[in-house]
């Protein structure tokens, strides 16, 4: 049996949607982008991060209370001591005329001269320290010595001769003005260059000790300080070391003649900052 008209115009109708819904779909459906490959002379370089670092440790800070070399603090001192050689004078034994109204002259029979020997010693020191760049100081020093004797124009000898002298035993009791130079410091500050000048009481015993001469002496030089780590605890703040050079003058004390001895002095020790 055939099929009629009406179910030919049906099939006919749901086949025209069918292929009009696939040609919607189609158009719906993006296009396929091509993919680009990137640009090799636009591409940045990745850069390497570099590593962070950790932050150095600083060390502690001392308390103020505790800071060697602080207003109102003490310092002490032991050294041991080198005196230079120095000239004592020149001494001339002469005979005068014996001769009515002193017409004739007198003649040189010999002439003395004394000179101080190198020596060593010890001197201690104690410093209160006004501010960050002054200090006052007082000092006694100790130092065994010799004096020696060369004798020269003698009319009994043909040539002179040099005598060993004598043994003698100076005592310094002195005080001084130091001067922190704080643009010379070094080693963060550990290291304190410093000047100073100062005079006080020369004391001398010779002649086996029968025999005491006295009279001033004034020096000026200057020298460094190096402390060494700061103690957190305990009286003592910090230990360290001193050096220092000086120009002595001796005025008084044993000489043949009137006037000043001058002597170069060096010391080297340790340092107490309280």
């Amino acid at each position: 049996m055939r099929p009629s008209f009406p179910f030919h115009l049906a099939a006919c109708l749901v086949a025209a949607v069918a292929v009009s819904a696939g040609l919607a779909a189609a158009q719906t459906k993006p296009a396929r982008q091509p993919v680009k490959k990137p640009d090799p002379q636009k591409v940045k370089p990745v850069q390497k991060v570099k590593p962070v670092q950790p932050l150095p440790s600083r060390p502690a800070v001392l308390p103020v209370s505790r800071e060697p070399g602080r207003p109102g603090s003490f310092e002490m001192a032991a050294a041991a001591l080198w005196l230079g050689t120095a000239d004592a004078g020149t001494s001339t034994a002469s005979l005068t005329s014996n001769q009515p109204g002193g017409a004739g002259q007198g003649f040189t029979w010999f002439r003395a001269k004394g000179e101080y020997q190198a020596s060593t010693g010890v001197r201690a020191t104690l410093a209160y320290n006004f501010s960050r760049t002054f200090s006052a100081e007082a000092g006694f020093t100790y130092a065994p010595s010799s004096i020696r004797y060369v004798v020269s124009d003698d009319v009994e000898l043909e040539s002179g001769f040099t005598s060993p002298g004598q043994r003698l035993s100076e005592y310094f009791v002195d005080g001084a003005v130091v001067v922190r130079l704080k643009g010379l410091a070094f080693a963060r500050g550990r290291g304190r260059p410093f000047a100073l000048a100062g005079g006080g009481y020369l004391r001398q015993l010779h002649a086996g000790r029968t025999v005491v001469e006295t009279g001033q002496v004034y020096y000026v030089g200057g020298g460094v300080k190096y402390l060494l780590s700061p103690r957190r605890g305990g009286l003592v703040r910090a230990f360290g070391l001193r050096l220092d050079a000086r120009a002595c003058v001796r005025s008084g004390g044993f000489r043949f003649t009137d006037g000043t001895t001058i002597a170069p002095a060096a010391s080297a020790g340790i340092v107490a900052a309280f």
